[in-house]
């Protein structure tokens, strides 16, 4: 298996310089400031959209006997040239102000505490706290169910949310960084011939072996953080692909990247390619092959050759939205 980072789906957060980090002066006076660079992105259907760079915030703080929370259902705001402009505003980002009727104030780093933790939303979803406890601590959790819809997705708009977020005190007076994932899956296949060129195959279709299995576009993502199990995500569809359609339940364009639902909680069975080269001819993907996760993209490649010999899986490409940089991990299937 293949794990390539070719493309940055993701706001991408990170830390301040070197240079800035050695003046940070450590003390309770130094603002709690972020920083979200949101690029440019080739989404699903080859349109260039920018991605929202405002988000939604929440922040605690705590110590060994305290459960403190510091950003309660903040706005984050950009504002292009805005750098410096205020203490919160160390790259063009900013909190200071009044938004949607929520008055906020600045927050300075409290040296004194053990470590603070951060999640964020992008754009804003309601967001549910539950237990006894403040913030996240004793047991208490976060969580926001996100809607995915066909639409959001063929506009690239879906929905991002952070993995949780947590600093030590040796970063405390540094500039926060998050990390955000989209809670869908991308899914494609393709041929290649003897030669490894592409080839372009008229009739063909990828689904489930089994017609029980569904996959869906539409559906439900539940992001719940926890102060030690960080952000764990469940997903639910809830309409199936293309739907009411003679292609319903199966992707049909080779060389599309489809946006789907991740496998869940019920993994998929085997899926099966059919094409007609030279007669039809089918292939069969393991269902190990199959449990696509959230944040990442996945291609299926397969090899077509003459009518005697059958069609056969070669590849299996997994992208993963990260943050920058990329690992590579490959597994030919030949």
């Amino acid at each position: 298996m293949k794990r390539l980072l070719p493309y940055i789906f993701l706001l991408l957060l990170s830390a301040c310089s070197e240079k800035e980090e050695a003046t940070v002066e450590k003390s309770d006076d130094v603002a709690i400031a972020f920083f979200s660079d949101a690029t440019e992105s080739e989404d699903i259907t080859s349109r260039s959209t920018s991605l929202n760079k405002d988000f939604q915030l929440y922040g605690f703080k705590t110590s060994a006997t305290y459960c403190q929370t510091v950003f309660d259902d903040y706005t984050v705001k950009y504002a292009a040239g805005s750098e410096g402009s205020t203490p919160d505003n160390t790259n063009g980002y900013y909190y200071v102000g009044t938004f949607y009727s929520k008055v906020q104030t600045i927050k300075y780093w409290d040296m004194s505490a053990e470590r603070y933790q951060f999640f964020a939303f992008s754009p804003r979803q309601t967001v549910t706290h539950s237990g006894t406890g403040t913030g996240l601590s004793d047991g208490s959790t976060y969580s926001a169910m996100m809607t995915i819809t066909k639409e959001q997705t063929d506009n690239g708009i879906i929905p991002l949310y952070s993995e949780l977020k947590e600093v030590q005190k040796a970063g405390f007076g540094n500039v926060v960084t998050m990390e955000f994932k989209r809670p869908i899956s991308l899914v494609a296949y393709r041929f290649l011939s003897e030669e490894g060129v592409a080839v372009t195959v008229d009739n063909s279709s990828f689904e489930p072996a089994t017609a029980t299995d569904k996959i869906y576009s539409d559906g439900t993502a539940t992001v719940t953080y926890g102060s030690s199990s960080g952000a764990t995500l469940v997903t639910q569809g809830t309409t199936v692909l293309n739907a009411g359609t003679e292609n319903e339940n199966k992707f049909t364009s080779p060389e599309t990247y489809y946006a789907v639902m991740p496998a869940g909680e019920t993994p998929y069975g085997a899926f099966k390619v059919t094409a007609a080269v030279q007669g039809v001819k089918t292939a069969y993907v393991p269902a190990e092959f199959m449990q696509w996760k959230p944040n990442c993209r996945y291609t299926y490649v397969f090899k077509v050759s003459g009518s005697s010999v059958p069609l056969v899986l070669v590849d299996v490409v997994v992208e993963e939205w990260q943050y920058g940089g990329y690992v590579e991990d490959e597994q030919k299937q030949w």
